[in-house]
């Protein structure tokens, strides 16, 4: 799900993260640890451990995996998309390999970053769910302030919108706030969902430079 590159995440997204064309191709990847897995709002099981991989090229076009642990399940991300220092656009999939009872999804996604403000939106044909007609749209909002040299805050709000009436009741709207401290961050969650508290997630992320 909401795969981890930098402190963006869950901020993310877009579902995917803002990524800046290279001059040459390299190769990168990513470890992350968490308190606990918090996707759009929603937790799914504690603590988190993910690492992932991903090719950038000339032009603006990149790729990757990423795997994390979720819930009892393992958890594989697919995505490939193109992007600049405005925009990015892509394809996201997400496959459970020992699912029990999560489908796998994918979604096509957008994204653009104006200074501080960045604007997402994912369309997904088929959620998460064995029900059909559970396609949905995820709309997103952030908002990035520079404390200091080495702290930044992160405010996000999403909301995930299902297309069939049937599935009104689930539609519901998730926000954060985030602290980073280099490659520390502190994330305060919530939803709009009836009986759900405020999460606290404390997350560490390691990022390594042309490994291949």
């Amino acid at each position: 799900m909401k795969k981890y590159l930098s402190l963006a995440a869950g901020l993310a997204l877009s579902s995917g993260a803002m990524f800046s064309a290279p001059a040459a191709a390299e190769v990168t990847g990513n470890i992350g640890v968490a308190s606990q897995y918090v996707f759009r709002g929603l937790v799914f099981g504690d603590p988190q451990v993910s690492g992932g991989v991903d090719w950038s090229g000339a032009g603006g076009l990149y790729a990757g995996t990423w795997i994390s642990s979720a819930a009892g399940e393992q958890e594989v991300d697919f995505y490939a998309g193109w992007a600049n220092d405005t925009f990015d656009i892509g394809y996201l999939y997400y496959y459970f390999p020992d699912a029990l009872g999560t489908q796998d999804a994918a979604e096509v996604y957008a994204s653009a970053a104006f200074g501080p403000v960045s604007l997402g939106v994912a369309y997904a044909p088929s959620g998460f769910s064995n029900v059909d007609d559970d396609d949905y749209v995820y709309a997103n909002v952030g908002l990035d302030f520079a404390l200091s040299d080495k702290a930044s805050m992160t405010l996000h709000a999403g909301m995930t919108e299902f297309m069939d009436d049937a599935f009104d009741d689930a539609s519901y709207v998730d926000y954060a706030i985030t602290f980073g401290f280099g490659d520390l961050y502190v994330m305060v969650s919530d939803t709009d969902i009836d009986d759900q508290e405020p999460t606290f997630t404390v997350g560490y992320g390691w990022s390594f430079d042309d490994i291949l």
